[in-house]
């Protein structure tokens, strides 16, 4: 069986080649010392090491991330897990993690849809009617409000940073990701239209 990666875990840009090689070298030598982290049957940590496994035979080991459980690592959030293992293995600058935290809003969006969906199936009301679900405090929160309390970064960093990821093209995001621009120069940028955004 060939695992994918979660949406979660791709927020976060690729291990440069050097350091990915060094990993699987290491893993050809030693094994794999961290277990792969599974949610919803894909990868949520671990991509790396699951690809450097393939490409040294080595078997890789799962566990599945037990979310919503408060004995799990960061309580049970995927997105607070996620953050906190990528933040401490890699050297981002503040606008590289914002923007990598920005890439989850799209999943926090949708869990909050689907809470609000089951809320509203499970509440009692009939379909469209005035009572259907009355959202919880966390449901009608800014999503950057939501990702700056899981993740440590403000929520106005979080929030410009999900302004750059939507308004600004590719080039200029991926500067911002790669550590080669910043969040405050990307949005001045991203208000521009896209002619004058590659200029």
């Amino acid at each position: 069986m060939i695992y994918e990666a979660h949406e979660l875990s791709l927020a976060f840009p690729d291990m440069p080649p050097d350091q990915f090689k060094r990993l699987a070298d290491d893993i050809r030598a030693n094994g794999l010392n961290h277990p792969i982290v599974l949610l919803d049957g894909k990868i949520l940590d671990g991509r790396h090491r699951y690809r450097g496994c393939i490409e040294v035979g080595v078997a890789p080991m799962f566990r599945d991330f037990m979310e919503g459980n408060p004995d799990e690592s960061s309580h049970g959030d995927p997105v607070a897990f996620v953050t906190s293992e990528n933040a401490s293995r890699r050297h981002l600058n503040t606008s590289q993690l914002a923007h990598a935290i920005a890439a989850m809003a799209g999943w926090e969006r949708d869990q909050a849809k689907k809470r609000m969906a089951v809320g509203g199936a499970f509440g009692g009301a009939s379909k469209g009617s005035a009572g259907l679900h009355t959202p919880s405090l966390g449901d009608t929160g800014r999503t950057s409000e939501k990702l700056a309390a899981k993740t440590g970064v403000s929520a106005r960093t979080v929030d410009k940073a999900i302004k750059v990821r939507e308004a600004g093209i590719p080039e200029v995001n991926q500067a911002v990701a790669s550590g080669e621009g910043s969040l405050n120069m990307a949005e001045k940028i991203v208000k521009l239209s896209h002619a004058a955004q590659r200029r």
